[in-house]
Parts: C-alpha cells; structure tokens; sequence
C-alpha cells in the first residue's frame, strides 16, 4: 500500500494509525521495527521517525498475515454492476468491512463470493469498498472492481460531486420545512463510541427536508455536502431530533430496534462513460413499518 502525505507533519507511528483504522498502534509499531515501511523508498525502523508533507510511505501488506477473509454465500442486493463498479444495498446489521475482532458476516465477506474483482487500494480488509455505512444504516454503496475506478470514485468524493440522499425518521417535529445543518465535528471526549459537535472539529454540513409530520416524529429526506462519520446521526441530536431507534445519540423511545436511516439514493456521472447515473433503493420493511404505526397513530 502506498500512501502520500498531503497534511501531516509529526511521527510515523501517528500518521500510520490516523490512516490505517482497522489496525493497533502497537502493531503499526512493531510493523516499523521489522522494516516493513519506508518512507521516500528508504526502510524506517524507529517507530518515532519524523515525516514531512510530500512524503511517500510505502507498507507491506503485514495485515495478510494476520486475517484471512474470506468469501462467504451471505445474500445482498446488487442493483448495478459493471466491468469497473457495483451499486450495492448493503442490509441493516451489518458491518461494511472486517475489523479486528470480526472477519466475518461483513459486506466484504459476501462481495469477495459474489463480485469477481475487488479493488486492492483499501488492504485486505477494505476490498472495493470506496466509502461506507454504520453497522445499523442501510442502503446504496459504492464498490470499485479495479484500482482506477476505486481512485476515480474517491476523487469524486473529495470533490463532492456524487449527491447522497437519506430517508431517516427523527423523534420531535422539526417546524422549518427544509433547513441546513453547519457544524464541526469530532470525537467525542466523553463517549468514544459518539461523535458530537465541537468547536475545531472537522468541517460538516448536512441539509434536511420534511417530507412528513406525524404526531410526535418527523419524516425526512437528507442530503451531505460533507461525509464525516455518523455526520447525520450527530448532527440531528444535535438539534434535538435524534434518529428514531438510536440511543446512543439521544433517541428516547423505542419505535424501531436500529437508527432509523437509509442511504436512498445515489448520483454521479460514470467516470468512464461520462453519463449520468441514478440509483435507488426501496425502503426496507422495518422502517416501512415504523412510518406505517406512526401514521396510523396520528389518525
């Protein structure tokens, strides 16, 4: 894995577990110590060694020899496919990829038996996966089939030109009709497991619509200009309409057994043929369900 640092100055331990998630800093360290880095093509083996903006680090693939993930007949949606890519609807209760204590049941596990390629740019553990949703959110994802689509779909992340719209439920009733939410985020201090709104955190801006009120919930449609994790989870608690089903940010009533979120719909132009593209996924039964007894609840 090849890595060029664009914003980090300061200790290659660091910046390798900022860019590897999935993998311990102790282990990143004893990583370094046995020569499997380099940093501008020279082996680094003192795990506290100094990089500077531009330089290039190159990994060994150590991670092979600590997973072995593999294929599993896990059934999943596939609502395109091509030579380069696949639209996917990822179920509810699932992780995108293996993490260090799971290897199993993940997205990837059933994409490496049903999809032939799988772009390596992600490591082992992140095959063609381009971009990702929390375990309990459901919908659309983007997985890259080769190197080239997997860097051309990132760039068209970071330049914000591929439109991801939300269905969520939200407890409360929001009285604006469409509003936009502006707030930094990060970890939060008090709670590893939650992000929250903290002044110096990263930029996040999530846009929202309602489509309908019921007595004491809201029915929304969401759009991201950023994608920061759990960016619309936080910033709805953080105007006190947490997700219906999620606790963890401050939902209250138990209407639904996981946050009531799902990715959409997906739009972007085909980085290779240059056509637009759209993509939608139904909303799955249980958030169905839930819509349908808040409706009749109302009535």
């Amino acid at each position: 894995m090849k890595l060029i640092n664009n914003e980090f100055e300061g200790r290659l331990d660091i910046y390798l577990s900022k860019n590897l998630k999935d993998v311990s800093r102790n282990f990143i360290q004893k990583n370094i110590e046995q020569g499997k880095v380099k940093v501008n093509n020279k082996v680094i083996t003192t795990k506290s060694f100094k990089i500077k903006i531009s330089d290039i680090i190159e990994i060994e693939e150590f991670k092979l020899q600590e997973y072995n993930i593999k294929p599993e007949p896990i059934n999943i949606e596939i609502i395109y496919q091509d030579s380069n890519y696949a639209i996917v609807n990822k179920p509810a209760n699932m992780i995108t990829h293996p993490v260090a204590n799971i290897v199993s049941g993940t997205l990837v596990n059933a994409l490496l038996y049903h999809l032939k390629d799988l772009s390596g740019i992600g490591g082992v553990l992140r095959p063609g996966i381009v971009h990702r949703l929390d375990k309990d959110t459901s919908g659309l994802l983007i997985v890259a089939k080769n190197d080239k689509a997997h860097r051309l779909f990132v760039e068209l992340l970071k330049d914000r030109e591929i439109q991801r719209e939300y269905i969520a439920v939200v407890e409360g009733i929001i009285s604006e009709d469409e509003g936009e939410i502006n707030a930094p985020i990060r970890s939060d201090p008090k709670n590893r497991l939650r992000m929250a709104v903290i002044s110096g955190g990263k930029e996040a801006v999530t846009f929202f619509k309602v489509i309908k009120r019921f007595k004491n919930a809201s029915l929304l449609t969401i759009r991201l200009k950023t994608g920061r994790t759990h960016q619309i989870r936080t910033h709805l608690s953080y105007i006190k309409h947490p997700v219906a089903g999620d606790p963890l940010y401050g939902a209250i009533y138990s209407l639904i057994n996981r946050p009531a979120l799902h990715s959409h719909k997906l739009k972007f132009t085909d980085p290779f043929t240059k056509l637009p593209k759209k993509f939608k996924a139904s909303i799955p039964n249980d958030i169905k369900n839930l819509i349908l007894r808040l409706h009749n609840e109302k009535n």
